[in-house]
């Protein structure tokens, strides 16, 4: 599986990283279709799951966002999900960003790369990348299982 950012964000995509690899072992030794929807711990504030299921949006629906503490790990349980993938700095935030929520929305007038993931794949999206996840390239589509693992870069 592929981990697509820009090369000068390589800090930021580190399996190393004591908490990176927390959640590459919660992945490796849990099934994500068996965990509650909603929030899951796995190391307090450091490193926790969010399991949800909705039906994805054409992609002119939703915006861009981004984080500045975590980085996302995007894993789909069932169904497809397209999720596009832009450099932060070309993007441009829609009101303030909350600080409490680790949470900007933004618009991207830029380049942007679409990746199109299918039940166990994943794709990581750190601080530095703003990404515009729960879409579907096609009108008709079945629900979406997901899990976003939420895990502490900065």
């Amino acid at each position: 599986h592929m981990i697509f950012s820009s090369i000068k964000n390589l800090s930021e995509n580190d399996f190393g990283q004591k908490y990176m690899a927390c959640a590459a072992e919660f992945l490796a030794t849990h099934n994500l279709n068996e965990l509650p929807l909603g929030k899951t711990e796995i190391d307090g504030d450091n490193v926790f799951v969010n399991v949800m299921e909705f039906e994805p949006a054409l992609p002119g629906e939703k915006d861009y966002e981004a984080h500045k503490i975590y980085a996302d790990i995007h894993v789909v349980i069932s169904g497809t999900e397209s999720i596009a993938v832009a450099p932060l700095e070309q993007c441009v935030l829609k009101g303030e960003f909350n600080a409490d929520a680790d949470f900007g929305a933004y618009t991207n007038p830029g380049e942007e790369t679409w990746v199109t993931l299918h039940a166990g794949d994943f794709l990581v999206t750190p601080p530095s990348d703003a990404h515009k996840p729960g879409c579907t390239l096609e009108k008709s589509v079945s629900k979406l299982k997901k899990a976003v693992m939420k895990v502490r870069v900065k």
